[in-house]
């Protein structure tokens, strides 16, 4: 089984199994997410599923006084940014599970605590929605086998970037009497973030 087809179009996924999953390296689990998943939900829903659910927003931006992060759609995939993360984002599925979030979201929050504000020796407390549920772990551990896991996913990393547009971080380090973040402004890429649909045009 190819990935495309003779015209160059994408090969459908139903045969999507533990057989498939060891004899094609083609396939990764993006694929399955946006071409299978995604479909089926659909389907089984009368309403539109959109692609960065309620509960991810409301995890990035509980209120206009507390966000932690953006997301980007991006045509093919999706970019979830936390303020002040080091990492280079995963590129992560056009529709995006909330398990998947759940372990990009710990990889780089935990990024972000460890570089600024956690001591080595702390544990934090991440509590997310109840169908993930709470994380309690070891700042580093966890930010290891995250990251493990997504990798086993095959999902590609995107490029690195300072990212603090509203200078929480920033205000965060100047009040624990460290110098202040330097945010990269993007105002190309940056005009874009956490819209509710992809629009053509944009990114």
């Amino acid at each position: 089984m190819q990935k495309y087809d003779a015209q160059g179009k994408p090969q459908s996924v139903i045969h999507w199994t533990s057989l498939v999953r060891k004899n094609i390296e083609e396939y990764s689990f993006s694929d399955y997410v946006n071409q299978f998943l995604h479909m089926s939900l659909c389907l089984l829903s009368t309403d539109v599923i959109p692609r960065i659910s309620t509960e991810i927003r409301r995890i990035l931006h509980l209120i206009e006084q507390a966000k932690i992060g953006d997301w980007y759609l991006y045509q093919n995939y999706t970019e979830i940014r936390i303020y002040g993360c080091e990492l280079p984002p995963y590129m992560l599925p056009v529709f995006v599970p909330t398990r998947i979030f759940a372990l990009e979201y710990i990889r780089q929050i935990m990024n972000m605590h460890d570089l600024y504000f956690v001591s080595r020796k702390q544990k934090t407390q991440f509590t997310l929605k109840a169908q993930i549920g709470p994380f309690i772990v070891k700042t580093r551990v966890a930010a290891k086998e995250a990251d493990i896991l997504l990798k086993q996913m095959k999902f590609k990393s995107s490029f690195t970037w300072s990212y603090d547009p509203l200078g929480i971080i920033s205000k965060l380090r100047v009040e624990h009497k460290t110098t202040p973040y330097v945010h990269t402004a993007r105002p190309e890429i940056k005009q874009y973030a956490n819209q509710k649909e992809w629009q053509e045009n944009t990114l």
